[in-house]
């Protein structure tokens, strides 16, 4: 999810494992830094110049499960070596910070590489999108009042069952996906469209999912709110397939774990993530990708920023 997610859930869980034990202003700002930490590999594009170096290297090595135990090895090593007596309090509040980074990415879109270095294949649950204020905003609540109040009892409190709500809320997505999914079933078999589907989350809430229904060289895009069971209003594009096989390419089906429609054009194909969008719209805050007539990279035609996605997200609350 995104950086100030992470930071908020990383300072309530951080202050859940060492209750009382380290001072709770530290706490919060300490466990705030480790949360953000495993999005320091997006600094790598600072280092490597290439057109990949964000899908190849973002939610890698450092959204490990292994990462977190290498962190706690280095960290007793550096704390025996300073003579630190405190290390037992750190450790948990170092693990527990660092490891819900990668479990709460493992709940969008995009999931993440959670066997590196060992696989770096992707894991993904299609509950969460990537911007969530229903989930963000009460831990960021939370960890104001961590902040401030002064009676740790109910600091501590409050904090126990923000956790416990929004932790719930993620299952919440799990369940709606699984709702989707067995709508999106009876829609193909109405139109007795024969192929395979699959449901992605869409914006703003983990009741909005995103339908994706592939029947021979067709895609059909749908959105659903499980809340408001409306007949859906399906889109139909022409997947135009690029047979000639390149690197590139296959970089990009990786990432998107093939979910991509080929569109053509008069130099090439625009080669678009059909698992995030606007709408109906497959292309809006999704990755594409623009390619020459032999699979070449050519240019981003479009890359999704998350601070304008966080935008979107805020005008559509004011919307509502």
């Amino acid at each position: 999810m995104d950086l100030l997610t992470q930071g908020v859930l990383g300072s309530v869980t951080a202050c859940l494992a060492s209750e009382g034990k380290i001072e709770r202003k530290k706490t919060v700002m300490i466990g705030a830094l480790i949360g953000m930490s495993p999005d320091a590999d997006l600094l790598m594009k600072l280092f490597i110049s290439s057109p990949f170096t964000e899908i190849l290297y973002h939610r890698a090595l450092t959204h490990s499960l292994f990462f977190a135990p290498f962190i706690m090895f280095l960290a007793r090593t550096v704390f025996k070596i300073l003579k630190r007596e405190d290390l037992n309090k750190w450790l948990p509040v170092i693990f527990w910070s660092l490891i819900t980074h990668p479990l709460l990415d493992l709940f969008t879109n995009s999931g993440t590489q959670l066997l590196q270095p060992f696989s770096n294949h992707r894991f993904s649950l299609n509950a969460v999108p990537s911007v969530d204020l229903i989930y963000s905003v009460p831990l960021a609540i939370s960890v104001f009042f961590l902040y401030i109040l002064k009676n740790d009892k109910v600091s501590y409190f409050i904090n126990r069952c923000t956790i416990f709500l929004t932790t719930t809320y993620l299952f919440v997505g799990l369940m709606a996906y699984d709702n989707a999914y067995d709508i999106m079933c009876v829609e193909a078999q109405t139109k007795k469209w024969v192929g395979n589907g699959q449901i992605f989350t869409g914006k703003m809430t983990v009741f909005n999912k995103r339908a994706i229904f592939y029947e021979k060289d067709k895609i059909h895009i749908a959105h659903l709110n499980t809340l408001k069971l409306n007949k859906l209003e399906w889109k139909t594009f022409n997947n135009q397939q690029f047979i000639q096989p390149s690197k590139d390419i296959d970089i990009f089906t990786w990432f998107t774990s093939g979910h991509i429609l080929y569109e053509k054009h008069d130099s090439g194909f625009y080669l678009s993530d059909v698992r995030s969008g606007n709408a109906n719209h497959n292309a809006a805050n999704s990755w594409v990708m623009d390619v020459d007539k032999n699979g070449n990279f050519q240019k981003w035609h479009k890359k999704p920023d998350i601070l304008s996605r966080l935008q979107n997200e805020l005008s559509l609350i004011a919307g509502l």
